[in-house]
């Protein structure tokens, strides 16, 4: 009897990893890149926007955030990557992040991405607040900003 105990636990173990594995799944510690590093320049047709508060949220949309940066004189603003501890690596991640900016008591969505893989792991942007239009890019994203990130054939920064 513990015998056959011994292989129906060891068959059902097989099966769960051969689950996990079969749906893309595997138990993996690794960082996980919620938030892309960004650099940028904030402006209103070319005058630099000082002072403006933005932020990067994971998820959208803008929501008050409690980690921001200001922008200096000439408008140029700087954040950091942010990434989480995770353990179980799927083959197609959902990910989405917002970039908010706030100047005096206006509210901007500056960029609004989301989708199937990893975020990227920083990104250019060229906020113009004048700006009545959405600017899309061919990587999912849009907003006031215009993604500038000169990308490289390896995915690697330059």
């Amino acid at each position: 009897m513990p015998m056959r105990l011994g292989q129906g636990i060891s068959e059902v173990l097989c099966l769960e990893a051969m689950a996990l594995l079969l749906n893309a799944c595997m138990i993996f510690p690794h960082r996980a890149t919620f938030t892309p590093a960004i650099v940028g320049r904030v402006h209103r047709s070319g005058t630099p926007v000082e002072n403006a508060m933005v932020s990067v949220v994971n998820g959208s949309p803008c929501n008050k955030g409690t980690a921001f940066v200001r922008t200096d004189s000439q408008g140029k603003f700087s954040a950091q990557r942010t990434t989480k501890m995770r353990y179980v690596l799927t083959m197609d991640t959902y990910y989405s992040f917002a970039v908010c900016i706030a100047d005096r008591d206006r509210q901007y969505s500056a960029w609004v991405e989301n989708g199937l893989g990893y975020s990227p792991g920083y990104m250019t942007l060229d906020c113009d607040l004048e700006n009545n239009q959405l600017n899309y890019n061919k990587r999912r994203g849009s907003g006031v900003c215009r993604d500038i990130t000169q990308y490289n054939t390896k995915g690697k920064k330059p």
